[in-house]
């Protein structure tokens, strides 16, 4: 489970509120929050009111940032300083997202609320959804090719695909952006994997890993023998995403890629299914 950790000052205002207010957004994460000079007071009793008006329980004492928390996978900072802290410290190949949302802290509980809503607007941006491609996302989905590849796809190019053959699907943030996708051609029983793209801004936050299994799941729906796909044989994280998948290394592909010049490989993931009755 990747470990989300939003850190702050003191740990009692800001963080806390920003880990309780993800933790509801993105379930899926171990999210918490720690200070770089907090002493172990409690929460502030504004940041606790300001919650609760919106139905989200905080309650605890603040924690000092120590080296174990450098194995955090992600780190929202609510500072510009904050992050620079975090580099000093160590965290220099970590995923470090700056919030830049301003210190509540010895203001009225109308601040605090205003500093409430600040934060789940700005992680609204990093929650995610997985769903079926609809025309008018081909605008997004051809940035995102220009983005990730040399040789992208055009906006005609994917409707033609989605108008023929190819399932598509798109991951959505929690602010409407088309931040991901990807693609199956299906033909017969058989599946071919066209594309899987993320924006790098976004990438570190397992959305490969749901796309992966939207089309998975697609595939054992429409009883599908097998789905294949080639990588790039120096992209290691996304052959390590694969291989967790269920996907076998069965081949290579000579000089398949150009800008820059790399053999592939070939990777094919392969269902049975239980025809029997009962």
């Amino acid at each position: 489970m990747k470990k989300v950790l939003f850190v702050c000052t003191g740990n009692t205002c800001r963080s806390p509120m920003a880990a309780a207010i993800y933790s509801t957004l993105c379930p899926e994460f171990s999210v918490e929050s720690r200070g770089l000079f907090a002493d172990g007071s409690e929460y502030c009793a504004h940041s606790v009111d300001a919650l609760s008006e919106i139905n989200i329980n905080l309650s605890g004492n603040s924690k000092q940032f120590t080296r174990e928390d450098l194995l955090a996978d992600i780190f929202f900072c609510m500072t510009g300083s904050h992050k620079q802290a975090l580099l000093s410290l160590g965290v220099a190949d970590k995923k470090i997202i700056v919030l830049d949302v301003s210190d509540p802290y010895g203001f009225s509980l109308e601040t605090y609320k205003k500093c409430r809503d600040e934060l789940k607007e700005k992680l609204s941006k990093y929650s995610f959804s997985i769903r079926p491609f609809e025309a008018g996302d081909a605008t997004a989905v051809a940035k995102i090719e220009e983005v990730c590849f040399s040789h992208p796809w055009s906006e005609k190019t994917i409707l033609e695909a989605y108008n023929s053959n190819t399932k598509f699907f798109v991951c959505e943030n929690g602010q409407g952006d088309v931040i991901g996708y990807a693609g199956l051609s299906h033909v017969v029983d058989e599946g071919y994997v066209t594309n899987i793209a993320v924006l790098p801004e976004f990438r570190g936050f397992h959305i490969g890993k749901r796309l992966v299994d939207a089309l998975i799941k697609y595939a054992e729906e429409n009883k599908l023998a097998f789905i294949t796909l080639e990588v790039r044989e120096s992209n290691l994280p996304a052959i390590n995403l694969y291989e967790k998948s269920g996907f076998k290394q069965v081949g290579t592909r000579k000089n398949f890629y150009d800008s820059p010049k790399e053999n592939a490989s070939l990777m094919t993931r392969e269902f049975t299914y239980d025809n029997s009755c009962n």
